[in-house]
């Protein structure tokens, strides 16, 4: 995984594919990891163990199921 800062700030995040994870302070969390040329997300509302994972078409911008 490599980070850097980009000019406004925020953060890179590259190299990503053992994933990683976001979470609010009520619980609720977002799971991303690159796949290729893409990414998969897991949403987990208050930290539910769900396997809701998502593909993001990057041709289309749509994530699809």
């Amino acid at each position: 995984m490599k980070v850097s800062v980009a000019e406004d700030h925020g953060l890179i995040i590259e190299e990503v594919y053992g994933g990683f994870t976001m979470r609010t302070a009520e619980g609720n969390e977002i799971h991303i990891c690159m796949r290729d040329d893409t990414f998969d997300i897991n949403v987990c509302p208050h930290g539910a163990n769900m396997q809701n994972w998502k593909h993001v078409n990057m041709q289309t911008g749509n994530i699809e199921n």
